[in-house]
């Protein structure tokens, strides 16, 4: 696993961009849905990997919410860096 370090403002920009775009992935997991259950003239998917693609989409925004979490979560760095001062 890779571990990175944020500054306060790069971790406030990641935070605010996966809000901001939490709708969009809702959407996008939604059209994939539709688009994997609809079937052409021959009853045959019409487009069969959307399916996959929507699995995509959620598992992207669980994962995304968790980094949100974890920075929202996260200490500033002087208390990292110095736990028992007060």
């Amino acid at each position: 696993m890779k571990t990175i370090t944020l500054t306060g403002e790069q971790a406030n920009l990641l935070a605010i961009y996966i809000t901001m775009t939490t709708n969009y992935r809702k959407r996008e997991t939604e059209a994939c849905r539709e688009l994997g259950e609809e079937k052409n003239d021959e009853g045959m998917l019409r487009y069969p990997n959307m399916a996959a693609n929507a699995n995509w989409w959620e598992k992207a925004n669980t994962r995304l919410e968790e980094i949100k979490e974890i920075i929202d979560k996260a200490p500033y760095s002087d208390e990292r860096l110095f736990p028992l001062m007060p």
